[in-house]
Formats: structure tokens, sequence, C-alpha cells
């Protein structure tokens, strides 16, 4: 069982960081007449599927029905109830379309649920580590074009680009997982160095949100750590050395690139210093004025599938997409299981300031504020903040600090 899961685990955390990258880069080749390798989507979802057998198994076999699980359970059962029973008596066209759609979601968020739950039972080797940045770094070296709006796109290949087929975000969401796997707390003078390293990576690779995302997670942690060290004891910790770091590392690369590379302004995170005329988010507010209607129509039960009056990706971009498909009192308890983790972490490390709380805060932030701001019900990396609860509800914190130790 217990070889079965680390093969599982491994497995899938190979796919969640290489999958996105293979994909788009298969498709980039087919679209230039090249047959590249077949069926790699098709093995990473069987051990994804491998992976959330081993994790259900384990989790009803040794799980008392603690407040948190039962919290969670409620939501995917009621998540699965709430879209079958619209199958059968919503009589809208593209009810069977929304429904596998949901279906989906359900499959992607518990992955994530095992991958996160298994975060700190499972090592990593830093082989692992070092082939995935050496493999990110290449396809800099490759493909890095400064003067696109996606500096870091497969399409470089041939000078040619479309935002719209190359999923930058879940590239740029698997660095960020990189980031994940290595960080416990700034213990290891590696860890600030592959954080600089992902975060530029994140940056050139397109992915907005996942860039601000961690930047701001990542500052919201420093921050807390540099505040519970001063007020128990009055001092500040070497925390505020790496913040410091981070801060001049960040003007002195914003500098060299404006000044030096001029066609890198073109990049679309620059954008978020005029949102008010950024494409994207003109588009997502609009399709949130219309979708709002639906909300304040149907508060309670919500209205299932709706957002395809418009297309299947015309939904809410944040957390009020829930409520939008499932009503106030699922949405509430989304809010429950994605905002406790944030807050049981800051309690544990406030209270014992042990370091090994600050990786789980990090990705319960990462996870709460994007959907906080840009990411919708359908964004299933959310499940990654609710295993690494899980996580530390089922196991003693002294064997979850235990493996947390040597996660790579």
């Amino acid at each position: 069982m217990v070889l079965a899961e680390r093969f599982a685990f491994r497995a899938s955390v190979f796919a969640v960081v290489f999958l996105p990258v293979i994909w788009s880069l298969g498709f980039s080749l087919r679209l230039y007449g090249y047959h590249p390798w077949p069926g790699v989507a098709l093995y990473a979802h069987i051990f994804a599927f491998l992976l959330i057998v081993l994790f259900l198994v384990r989790l009803f076999a040794g799980f008392k029905l603690r407040s948190y699980f039962s919290l969670v359970l409620s939501f995917v059962f009621l998540i699965v109830l709430m879209s079958g029973a619209n199958l059968i008596f919503k009589n809208k066209e593209y009810i069977s379309e929304a429904f596998t759609q949901n279906l989906i979601y359900v499959f992607y968020f518990v992955f994530y649920v095992a991958v996160g739950f298994y975060l700190y039972r499972h090592k990593m080797h830093d082989f692992f580590l070092a082939a995935y940045m050496i493999f990110f770094l290449g396809l800099c070296f490759l493909f890095l074009d400064l003067n696109q709006t996606i500096p870091l796109s497969l399409y470089n290949m041939r000078g040619e680009f479309d935002e719209a087929i190359v999923n930058y975000q879940l590239i740029s969401f698997s660095l960020v997982f990189l980031f994940f796997l290595v960080y416990r707390g700034f213990v290891e003078k590696r860890e600030f160095f592959i954080f600089v390293l992902v975060l530029s990576l994140v940056f050139v690779t397109g992915g907005r949100s996942e860039f601000i995302g961690l930047l701001l997670s990542m500052v919201l942690v420093l921050f807390f750590v540099i505040f519970v060290s001063f007020l128990k004891r009055f001092s500040i910790s070497r925390m505020n050395i790496y913040f410091i770091f981070l801060a001049v590392f960040i003007v002195l690369f914003s500098f060299v690139l404006v000044n030096y590379f001029p066609g890198f302004l073109n990049n679309r995170n620059f954008q978020i210093f005029d949102l008010d005329n950024a494409s994207s988010v003109i588009a997502r507010n609009e399709i949130m004025s219309i979708n709002m209607i639906h909300i304040r129509e149907n508060l309670l039960l919500g209205d299932f599938g709706s957002h395809f009056e418009m297309s299947r990706g015309s939904y809410i971009h944040n957390i009020l997409s829930v409520w939008q498909q499932f009503g106030g009192l699922v949405f509430m308890l989304y809010v429950l299981i994605i905002y406790i983790p944030v807050i049981y972490f800051v309690f544990m490390y406030f209270k014992a300031e042990d370091k090994v709380y600050l990786n789980p805060l990090l990705i319960s932030l990462y996870v709460a504020i994007l959907l906080a701001a840009t990411k919708s019900f359908f964004w299933p990396v959310a499940g990654l903040s609710v295993g690494v609860c899980l996580a530390f509800n089922l196991f003693s914190n002294k064997a979850v600090a235990g493996v947390n130790k040597g996660l790579l």
C-alpha cells in the first residue's frame, strides 16, 4: 500500500509539473504538421485515478469523521447530487454539457486534494527538482522571446503566437507547484534562490494570476512571520533579510527589463498597472455583471449551468461562481473549506512558531487569494489546500513535521 501510494504520488507530481508543457508542446507540433508522442495525457490520468483510489481507501479506513473532513465530504456530495438532479429535472439544451463540466471538475478537484494530502507523506528527491528546473530553463533558452505578450510561449519556435490555445496558466502553475515542493520557511538558502528563479519563470510564462498570487502570498507569509517574531520577542528574525532581498531583486529586475529590454513591456503581467484597459479584465467584468443576475434571481439553489447561455467559459472568474452554480448554502460551505485552512495554519504558527506550518500556510493563502480575485469554481487546484489541511487533521503534527523536513 505504501509503495503504491509513493509511486502514484510521484507519478502525479510528474503529471502536475510536466503534463501542461507536454500537452501544449504536442498541440503546437501538430499544428505544424508533426506527430508527437501518443498517450501522454492518458497515462497521466491513469496515475491520477490510481492516486485518487488509494487516497479514498486511506481516508475512509483511518479517518474519523472530524469537522473539516465532514465539510469537505458534504461539499463533494452536494456538488454531485445537485449536478445529477439538474441533469434529470432541468430542461435546458446545455444541461448535459454543464453536467459533464462539473463531473470533470469533481475528478480533478479530488485529484488535487489527494496530491495535497500526500505532499507531506512521501519524499521527493533533489534529482527530480533539478531535472524539472533544467527542463524549464531549457525551454527558456529555446523559446524565450521578450517582445511577445507571453515571452515563454511554445509558439515562439516558429515565430507565431496564439495565447488562446497554449494554456499558459497551467504551465505557470506547474512552476508554482515546484516551489510548493521546496518551501519550508526559508530554512535553507537554496529555497530563496529557487523562489526567485520560479518567480522569474512564472513571470515570463504569462500567468498573471499565478505570478501575483505567488508573490503576494509569499510576501504575506514573510510579513506574518516577522510580525509574530516581533510581537513575541520584540525582535525581527532573519526572515526580514529575505524580504529585503526579495524587494531589491524585484526593483533591479524591473529596472533592467524596462531599460534594456523595452519590448518586454508588452508582457501581459504589466497590464496589472492598467486593469481598466486590460482586455481580459474588461471581458470578465462584463461576464460577471450578466451572471450576477442569475445569482440575484436564484439566491438559495443557484442556476446550474446558466453560464452556458453565453458560452462554456463564460462563468464568473472568482469564488462567486459557486453561488451561481449551486446557490448560497453550497457557496458558504465552499467558503468554509477554502478559508478554514488559512485560519488554522495562521493560528498554529502563531501558537507554536514551528516552520512546518509555513508551507501549508503558503499553499492555502495562494489558493484563497486567487479564488477571491481571479479563479472560478472550475479551478480544481483549490483542492491542494484542502488536501494539505486534511493531512494535518489525519496525521499528528509531529509526524507531518518529520516528513516535511525531507520533502525533496
